[in-house]
């Protein structure tokens, strides 16, 4: 009985561990799906069909107008609450005027947006950036795919911190006049945006990686280093610049129930979860309990029982 017993704890115990699935890491990396550009020295015009977008200041006599690249992703590969082990925007730059480079940063966006209908003046705006983002300008980073980390961004849109609706690439500031022009999906899906992330799904789920284009450029994508006058951004059509203010204040949506215990656990787990890796063990400890009184009474009730010794009738001979 004893034995039994120990074995029937041992398959308990052995079903609570394996009740809880390993999670193993995965990446991906996804063609962007729309882009376009918004510039502050034609405000009303939309740029969605252009082979180019840009980033860029212009100083003139007239002031500085800016030009700002937007882009969206589908991130439904990555599963809500993953951990994001890193995450990086990948641009393709075929021309840019400023040896030194310049300063950008990358935001999560306030609402959705349409390729074929944005403009300066109802562009979105950003909730959330990551600036100080050097992007250097010389041999090594024109007609090839330059990355921006921006695994924060990410880890909070998968968190649902913040709602998901692309990226913006725009100047952190500037005095002096520069341009980067990157290449669209409207060149090639080989040389578009890329998000590359790799991620580890909550436990009980396994991520599966994948690749919807290569995160590396090819020279049979590549356009020429020449920017073409048609795509470029003009100041002879000048108007008044937007009133809206570029820089609003970020909003933090409120985090959920499994969010927050995630946070005291160190990790993104979904509650349910949670509440198996605390709950498993004490319910584990008081069956082996309930077991453990169950043999203590049947053997206490074995030992009080009498025995009963039986004996043989005398025989009597004549």
């Amino acid at each position: 009985m004893k034995k039994l017993s120990l074995i029937i704890f041992g398959i308990i115990l052995c079903l609570g561990v394996n009740s809880i699935p390993e999670a193993r890491a995965a990446s991906v990396t996804i063609s962007t799906n729309a882009d376009t550009s918004a510039f502050s020295s034609n405000p009303d015009n939309n740029y969605g069909t252009h082979t180019t977008t840009y980033v860029f200041a212009q100083v003139n006599g007239n002031g500085v107008f800016h030009g700002t690249s937007f882009f969206n992703f589908d991130i439904s590969q990555i599963p809500p609450h993953s951990t994001i082990n890193s995450a990086y925007l990948k641009t393709y730059l075929t021309f840019c005027n400023l040896d030194s480079g310049y300063n950008f940063k990358v935001s999560l966006l306030d609402r959705d947006w349409s390729e074929g209908s944005l403009t300066w003046n109802n562009q979105p705006q950003p909730v959330s950036s990551i600036g100080m983002l050097r992007y250097p300008c010389d041999a090594t980073t024109q007609n090839t795919f330059y990355s921006f980390d921006i695994s924060n961004l990410i880890q909070a849109t998968v968190n649902g911190q913040y709602a998901w609706h692309g990226l913006s690439l725009s100047n952190v500031n500037s005095s002096e006049t520069y341009f980067y022009y990157i290449d669209t999906k409207e060149q090639s899906p080989v040389v578009s945006a890329k998000l590359a992330v790799d991620f580890t799904p909550p436990a009980g789920m396994n991520g599966s990686s994948g690749s919807s284009q290569p995160a590396s450029g090819s020279s049979s994508g590549s356009s020429t280093s020449t920017p073409s006058s048609a795509n470029s951004p003009s100041s002879t059509s000048v108007k008044t610049q937007p009133n809206a203010s570029q820089n609003p204040q970020a909003q933090q949506a409120p985090s959920s129930v499994s969010g927050k215990v995630s946070k005291v656990l160190g990790t993104a787990w979904p509650l349910w979860f949670t509440i198996i890796v605390i709950a498993g063990p004490i319910l584990l400890f008081i069956l082996a309990g309930v077991l453990g009184f169950l043999i203590y009474k049947r053997k206490k009730k074995k030992l009080a029982k009498p025995k009963i010794i039986k004996t043989h009738p005398t025989i009597k001979y004549k």
